[in-house]
């Protein structure tokens, strides 16, 4: 299997809370245009479990195990591929 993905939060954990209670593994998965639309979709109805004020900050890290596992496919969280792809160069896909 071929590694698309070298996370950063693997090596270093910075977690981030977005203004609205959104608690994720790093900031980057919070900085793309369509991250509401690409977490909603990637967690399905755990989207909302993934907000401090619906779950425990223990809860939630329980729940990112789901984007680690993706690292491990040939279909990792698009947010992981866009941020920090193998090569180590963030990738910049959003139209203007």
């Amino acid at each position: 299997m071929i590694k698309l993905v070298d996370p950063i939060c693997k090596k270093s954990l910075h977690p981030f809370v977005e203004i609205n209670g959104l608690f994720m593994p790093c900031c980057y998965l919070t900085t793309s245009t369509n991250h509401e639309k690409e977490l909603r979709s990637f967690f399905g109805e755990d989207y909302e479990n993934l907000k401090l004020q619906n779950n425990t900050p223990s809860n939630i890290v329980k729940l990112w195990s789901k984007i680690k596992d993706s690292w491990h496919t040939e279909n990792p969280y698009v947010g992981c591929l866009r941020s920090c792809p193998k090569n180590g160069k963030l990738k910049k896909t959003e139209k203007k």
